[in-house]
């Protein structure tokens, strides 16, 4: 499992993700939920990728992959557009679940 995200685990994210906890405030979102997820299920492989999705890493970072689960908010929707031109380039399934808009895609939804 490959987890990205640049970010950290800040107060008002408590209300509504549910992966984290008062303990993981101030903490990178990727390795405590890198931790959370590895005391569940401790013999599951979980790389953790403290960056930003880019289009100029999208294929890094989706290589190697089975399946991507796309939970990001931001930039939408340039990053649909990058994931699914790499998705549709590495023959990679994925599902995207937003709120702006609120909707689940599931992909590649176009060819590049």
């Amino acid at each position: 499992m490959r987890l990205v995200d640049d970010d950290v685990v800040e107060l008002g994210n408590l209300g509504r993700q549910i992966a984290y906890s008062d303990r993981h405030v101030g903490r990178r979102k990727v390795d405590a939920l890198c931790d959370r997820l590895s005391a569940i299920r401790g013999k599951v492989r979980i790389e953790s990728c403290p960056m930003r999705l880019c289009s100029d890493n999208a294929e890094h970072l989706l290589m190697g992959t089975d399946f991507a689960v796309v939970a990001a908010d931001e930039p939408m929707p340039e990053i649909m557009q990058w994931i699914d031109t790499t998705a549709y380039k590495l023959d990679l399934a994925y599902i995207c679940a937003s709120n702006n808009p609120p909707e689940i895609r599931l992909g590649p939804l176009f060819r590049p």
